[in-house]
Order: C-alpha cells, then sequence, then structure tokens
C-alpha cells in the first residue's frame, strides 16, 4: 500500500492532536474521493488508458508542488 502523508495540513495547524484527527481523515477520504472520481470518469466513458495517465501526472505533479510527499 502507498501512504500519503499531506504536509500541508501539519504545518498550519499548531496542536498536535488536531493534526492527528485530520490527516487519518484525510488518509481516508483521499483514497474513496480518488476512487469515485474514477468510477465517474469510466461512466463519462473515459478511458481507462487516459484516467491512469492522468493519475500519474497527478502524482508527479502532487510531488513537485510538495502535497505527496
Amino acid at each position: 500500500w502507498v501512504k500519503v502523508d499531506f504536509a500541508s495540513v501539519s504545518t498550519f495547524i499548531s496542536n498536535h492532536t488536531l493534526v492527528q484527527v485530520l490527516n487519518s481523515t484525510v488518509d481516508v477520504l483521499a483514497p474513496i474521493g480518488l476512487t469515485f472520481a474514477c468510477i465517474w470518469l469510466i461512466r463519462k466513458q473515459v478511458s481507462p488508458i487516459w484516467i491512469i495517465l492522468g493519475l500519474f501526472l497527478l502524482g508527479i505533479l502532487g510531488y513537485m508542488v510538495g502535497v505527496l510527499v
């Protein structure tokens, strides 16, 4: 499995327990949202190859921006 640590959430909030709650919530909601987005795109007749390429580019851009650490 791939673990994504959202660094932007932890830099803006100083309370440690709130950061843990937000990180765990985002860690659960991000894959679910991404799955539903892919299902929605497939229902809109978007080719799965384009979806895979889009996810690949999203990962690279997210890493370059610093959102996906």
